[in-house]
């Protein structure tokens, strides 16, 4: 037996991502990291050129909470929601930042 054995894996990218979770609910991680890779991108095609060289994640949260799915920033991590959702917006925009 592992030293990994009976560690659950909380990704489950195969589960449908509900983005328009009632206000008030927690959202489950796997969810939100589904449906944050999806808006990054979403969000990233809004910007301008001169935005599209620097993408702000403060930006991005605030565009979350105006359209109304800050919900998906709401959801238990042990590093902290905010790093974890962070994280998942480099990895989904890095390949499309102009450097």
């Amino acid at each position: 037996m592992g030293i990994l054995s009976g560690v659950v894996d909380d990704r489950k990218t195969n589960v449908p991502a509900d983005f328009d979770s009632p206000a008030g609910t927690t959202m489950e991680k796997y969810e939100a990291e589904k449906a944050i890779r999806s808006l990054s991108t979403t969000w990233f095609r809004t910007l301008t050129d001169r935005e599209m060289d620097h993408p702000s994640f403060r930006s991005f949260k605030d565009w979350l909470r105006q359209h109304g799915y800050g919900h998906n920033l709401d959801f238990h991590s042990a590093g902290g929601a905010d790093h974890d959702v962070e994280v998942w917006f480099n990895e989904e925009l890095r390949h499309r930042w102009r450097w």
